[in-house]
């Protein structure tokens, strides 16, 4: 049964409430209800307040409950915002990444610029990521945490930065079973899961579970609730759910999928190796094609995962792909008490970057003239040259290194491991923890720094990655891959490969979901789409550069100019301003009259519907007649509503307007349109 948790009505599955037990919904989806009022979802370490739950288009609204009273101390924890992504997912049209700066000392470059936020003798310091000194705030400040955040909230000026935190930001969660659990529903089942068997569960009410749907009216003990669906409903759940049973067959019940023999997981040592990562073989030739990102193969030699940058080897500690960071150790140090850096790290035009986490430190070898007070590494001497280490533009001052030393080397750490007190005691395992790497989706990284090159070379990646493709490449043909869940290597998207599968119609009896006869491929099927303003258009609408299979032709949809969505209404063309989705209401205008009611643009015809599948949605709309060529002196034109159209004046009111029937005989022409009630009693807007 849905439950309530303060302003949040209605939570129904995947969501769990933390008092119910766990087959009544998915465990990484538990609520706990706060003081009744407070939903809390766990990510991690970090406790998130759920504000909204857009349950229609799979969007939750969240915030950082340590940030929720107070950004400053002691409160919040120093972790970034971090999503576990097999069910989550940074909504990119209105995220953005908000950075708060801690313990940043006088004379910083930049903090004059930055926004501030009172917190007593230590104030914070916070920039999107976009702010041109954010580098130097990263090395000069003691800690700082990346918090996602409204866009919109962020741009408000009159806002300060604890109601910027608490409008929080949007994620899309990921409902795999959705339409499987409307089947479940339909036959009287309520939606459940289950840890140790199939993930997707159909509680009935006899206490059975099946991995579908129950017989027909029942029900278990997850607090029941009834619900009637006609036979005819529930022959067409099974007609969605025989596809599912389908498709789950064919990629999931053999634990495999077509996509995932190609772009296989692999284990090494420790190391999960998979996408975009792959297993690079020692010899070129025995490794024609591969799934994943040029750069990111791993090799894998005696049970230990190797990368290799700029023609440089690094032990792979940990690949983490909720995090998206990796995690490496030069293979030069490895081991060493006393390790020698050979070279900087490069990370050439990848995807990669260096973590906020990290720390570079300069090394000087084999110096001939150095100042008599500053600390020396003991067991790097060679003869009376010295050799030295700092954390990177903190040298003596006064002193020109570079000249008077042999060699500068940078090398990365991470900050943890750093003791400032013993920094020539402690660099040794420093070395050997390694350092960190934020990597990211080339779908994500179009604008990356220092990715230009690199994003030319993959640009096709990118299209690929959207359409829910693995990006791939044939070393052979030298040509790009993209891999898709039909087992197939496309150009460069997957739009072209979408499951539909369906039951025989004619002679055929339907048993049930094992009565798949056929199974065909379509475009892009019930995949959500967007054009301007208007986002996650799906079902029963049709875009126009999709095969019918994929909507109702009735909802095709023409998105003219990536900005504007038109449906045809007969002869004309309809905009499209909003749909809403979980109401069944559109909110349309049309394209004729956009720009001018004036001659020559406006077809003369009224605005009529196909009933079959529209209606008019009589709480708001309004008949508006628009009258052309109205002669002087026809009564009623002194009470009319008029809009300029050079020599000829249009006149338009609304149907209950007295004088409606002569200006109906006497003007030449008039197009009856439907308009929102509110706009027309609005004095203040034009026609």
């Amino acid at each position: 049964r849905p439950f309530d948790c303060g302003r949040i009505k209605n939570i129904s599955y995947p969501f769990l409430r933390d008092n119910r037990p766990e087959p009544c919904g998915i465990p990484e989806f538990k609520l706990t209800c706060r003081d009744n009022e407070y939903p809390i979802i766990s990510f991690k370490e970090l406790e998130i307040l759920v504000l909204n739950i857009n349950q229609s288009h799979y969007i939750m609204t969240i915030a950082r409950w340590d940030l929720w009273n107070s950004p400053c101390l002691p409160t919040p924890k120093f972790v970034n915002t971090t999503l576990d992504f097999n069910n989550f997912d940074y909504h990119k049209p209105t995220d953005q990444n908000l950075t708060l700066f801690y313990g940043c000392p006088y004379g910083v470059s930049g903090l004059d610029k930055a926004n501030y936020f009172p917190c007593g003798l230590d104030n914070i310091y916070f920039v999107s990521e976009s702010f041109t000194g954010i580098d130097e705030l990263f090395e000069k400040c003691h800690r700082n945490i990346r918090v996602p955040v409204l866009g919109t909230a962020l741009k408000n000026e009159s806002l300060g930065l604890q109601k910027v935190l608490n409008q929080g930001f949007d994620v899309d969660y990921h409902n795999f079973w959705a339409i499987t659990c409307l089947g479940c529903e339909a036959s009287g089942g309520i939606c459940g899961f289950n840890s140790s068997s199939h993930p997707f569960v159909c509680l009935c009410r006899d206490g059975d579970r099946q991995p579908l749907f129950c017989s027909i009216g029942t029900v278990n003990n997850c607090i029941a609730f009834s619900r009637r669906f006609t036979m005819s409903q529930f022959l067409s759940y099974l007609l969605i759910l025989s596809f599912f049973f389908f498709f789950f067959i064919n990629s999931l019940g053999t634990n495999s999928s077509p996509l995932l023999e190609i772009c296989p997981l692999h284990l090494c040592g420790d190391v999960d190796i998979s996408y975009p990562f792959w297993v690079l073989k020692e010899s070129a030739s025995d490794q024609q094609q591969y799934c994943g990102y040029p750069g990111f193969g791993v090799m894998c030699l005696n049970g230990t995962a190797e990368l290799e940058l700029h023609g440089d080897r690094y032990h792979v500690k940990d690949i983490n792909y909720a995090d998206y960071t990796l995690s490496l150790v030069d293979i030069d140090v490895s081991n060493q008490t006393c390790p020698r850096a050979r070279h900087n790290v490069s990370l050439e035009t990848l995807p990669l970057k260096y973590s906020s986490m990290d720390l570079n430190l300069s090394y000087y070898f084999n110096c001939i003239s150095y100042p008599p007070t500053v600390p020396f590494i003991p067991c790097l001497n060679i003869s009376s040259n010295r050799s030295y280490v700092f954390v990177e533009n903190h040298e003596t001052v006064g002193f020109d290194w570079s000249k008077n030393c042999e060699q500068k080397v940078v090398v990365t750490v991470r900050q943890t491991q750093i003791n400032m007190n013993n920094l020539t005691g402690g660099f040794g395992v420093a070395m050997n923890d390694g350092f960190l790497l934020d990597w990211q989706r080339v779908k994500d990284c179009g604008t990356c720094e220092s990715s230009e090159r690199y994003w030319e070379t993959v640009k096709d990646c990118a299209t690929c990655e959207k359409s829910e493709g693995y990006c791939g490449y044939n070393a052979t043909a030298e040509e790009f891959l993209c891999f898709c869940n039909d087992g197939i290597a496309h150009g460069n998207s997957c739009k072209d490969t979408c499951i539909f599968s369906f039951i025989a119609s004619g002679s055929h009896s339907l048993v049930g979901p094992l009565a798949v006869t056929e199974k065909i491929y379509i475009p892009e099927s019930g995949r959500p789409f967007d054009c301007g303003r208007i986002k996650n258009i799906s079902y029963p609408f049709l875009r126009d550069n999709r095969p019918e299979p994929c909507g109702i032709p009735e909802f095709k949809l023409t998105c003219r100019d990536n900005e504007c969505p038109i449906i045809s209404f007969k002869e004309l063309e309809i905009l499209v301003l909003n749909i809403n989705q979980s109401h069944y209401i559109m909110t349309i205008a049309r394209w004729d009259l956009w720009n001018s009611p004036c001659p020559p643009t406006p077809k003369f015809v009224n605005t009529t519907l196909d009933f079959n599948n529209f209606d008019y949605h009589t709480p708001t709309d309004q008949n508006l007649t628009l009258f052309y060529g109205c002669p002087s002196g026809v009564s009623g034109l002194d009470k009319a509503n008029y809009f300029p159209c050079g020599l000829d004046n249009i006149y338009f009111v609304s149907e209950s307007f007295t004088g409606i029937d002569e200006l109906f005989e006497k003007c030449h022409r008039n197009i009856r349109v439907l308009v929102l009630g509110t706009a027309l009693k609005n004095e203040s807007l034009g026609l």
